[in-house]
């Protein structure tokens, strides 16, 4: 995948940390992805239903909505059935994991995470999507 075609692809991060957001935004940016974001989980639902987004990376542990409720509200409507999701969280549940991915997320993301880390796994799911 080119530059040009990172550009239309939309990245949707949700995490409640600013911190973290700002480090997601500069790796995704700099390869020349659109990056927006959501506060907490309603703030998900909110930003989904005002611009379509291609990817959506999403904490497992936020106020008003965690990860995994969002994830099963997206997977019961059939227009985000099939959104591409990639968790991340500081959580190595083993529980949390397998229920993340029993609801179709793509990846798994331990935090603190390397930047290579999270740009593999974001260009793993692009890569592996029929344009």
């Amino acid at each position: 995948m080119g530059l040009f075609d990172r550009k239309s692809k939309r990245i949707l991060v949700a995490d409640d940390n600013p911190d973290v957001c700002r480090v997601v935004r500069d790796i995704l940016e700099i390869q020349g992805y659109q990056v927006s974001f959501a506060v907490d989980g309603l703030d998900v639902l909110e930003q989904i239903k005002k611009q379509k987004c291609d990817l959506l990376i999403l904490d497992v542990h936020m106020p008003r909505m965690n990860g995994i409720e969002v994830l099963r509200v997206l997977r019961v409507s059939p227009e985000y059935k099939q959104l591409g999701v990639i968790m991340i969280t500081s959580e190595n549940m083993t529980g949390t994991i397998n229920e993340a991915f029993e609801l179709n997320a793509k990846e798994y993301i331990l935090k603190p995470f390397s930047p290579q880390d999270l740009l593999s796994k974001v260009q793993k799911y692009f890569g592996s999507q029929k344009e």
